[in-house]
């Protein structure tokens, strides 16, 4: 049969309009993750290949095709948007060694009711330049054991934006290692809590962080960082326990060290702040947690009727002597004598500059010895002052 010039100049320009699918190489060393709603996996009209629009398709595809190793990583490359789903890594499936690479805080998201982000005893994992964020009760990052690698990441979570999960720990049981980097976790309230960094077996390094635990609900046990285990440390950093107006909350933690769990911070602000009266312990370890804070600097406050205790020792060990440039005010009126805030029988000293008997400035050490009212030892005078 004959077939016209003219068809074949229709069928051909028809073949030639059909798109391209994306070739994916089961062995690629880098991947493409791009939202469908910004081009998808096209650029300037053309398919781009070893590329998914689906974080859980991709998911999927490492786990239970890709498989990557020591000799064999893989690097995923996210372009700006967001992305629904979920991304896991269980050593049972391959031992790790992935990196996600985003567009920036914020640019690159990746979203889900829970855990948008899991991983279970891989190593090297990296990740950078995105959110993660999860829009449902209780998780946001949930890890078991391994190593990571967080470079400018948020975490953007309710109830517990990272859980470090006790269920790993074990007598056999080989501790892993975080270490964040420019980044910022912050959880609001969800069934109950509000803990932003749950530590229970592995070891923990915050560099240049912001970690922050905001009570959003009446009721909510605030705590920023929670070590049950294993150890957290945190340098040149900001821990925020915070609490607006409207909101009574059972209590708020900024640094909670229980059990054989360490935290460590070092040239760090900390942050707890109430609206309301409610009670605010800043360092506090019972049970054997210990909590080591050198060299950082406190901004306390609650309302009226609240309480704050800097340090609160119950079974454990705190070391974190504090200088005061005068006696904390930490009801917010310059007026009135603070009978709010407590710490720990010689832990905090302050300069009294008025009413001393010689005129001078005089060192004063907060002792438990002096009445409620007035908790602060004149070592000149020898008396006990309230300002």
């Amino acid at each position: 049969m004959k077939m016209s010039f003219r068809k074949v100049i229709i069928i051909g320009a028809a073949l030639f309009s059909l798109p391209a699918f994306a070739i994916i190489d089961n062995n690629a060393p880098i991947v493409k993750l791009r939202d469908i709603t910004n081009g998808g996996c096209t650029e300037a009209g053309l398919n781009i290949d070893n590329c998914f629009t689906d974080i859980t398709s991709l998911s999927n595809w490492v786990s239970g095709v890709r498989r990557p190793n020591a000799s064999t990583p893989l690097v995923v490359d996210i372009g700006p948007g967001k992305f629904v789903g979920a991304f896991g890594c269980n050593s049972l499936d391959y031992p790790g060694y992935v990196t996600l690479r985003g567009a920036g805080m914020k640019n690159t998201i990746i979203e889900a009711p829970q855990s948008p982000v899991s991983t279970n005893k891989c190593v090297q994992m990296r990740f950078s330049d995105m959110t993660l964020r999860n829009t449902g009760n209780l998780f946001g990052v949930q890890n078991l054991g391994g190593s990571t690698f967080w470079d400018n990441v948020e975490i953007d979570g309710f109830g517990y934006a990272w859980f470090d999960s006790p269920s790993a720990c074990g007598v056999n049981y080989i501790p892993g290692s975080h270490y964040w980097f420019g980044s910022k976790i912050t959880t609001r309230s969800a069934a109950g809590s509000s803990t932003a960094y749950f530590n229970a077996c592995d070891v923990s390094y915050f560099f240049g962080s912001e970690i922050t635990a905001n009570a959003t609900v009446s009721g909510t046990l605030v705590r920023t960082i929670t070590a049950v285990g294993g150890k957290v440390h945190v340098y040149g950093s900001v821990i925020k326990a915070l609490s607006g107006s409207g909101i009574s909350t059972s209590s708020m933690y900024a640094a909670l060290a229980t059990g054989k769990g360490e935290i460590h911070i070092h040239g760090t602000g900390i942050d707890a702040i109430s609206a309301d009266g409610n009670s605010l312990y800043v360092l506090s370890a019972n049970s054997g947690g210990e909590i080591h804070a050198n060299g950082s600097a406190y901004n306390l406050k609650t309302g009226v009727g609240g309480s704050i205790s800097r340090i609160s020792n119950s079974g454990g060990h705190i070391h974190a002597p504090y200088l005061w440039e005068h006696v904390p005010n930490t009801d917010g009126d310059i007026n009135t004598i603070d009978t709010n805030f407590s710490s720990a029988n010689g832990a905090d000293q302050t300069t009294v500059t008025s009413g001393t008997n010689d005129g001078h400035p005089h060192v004063a050490v907060y002792s438990t010895a002096c009445p409620t009212t007035a908790r602060w030892y004149d070592q000149v005078d020898k008396v006990c002052r309230s300002q």
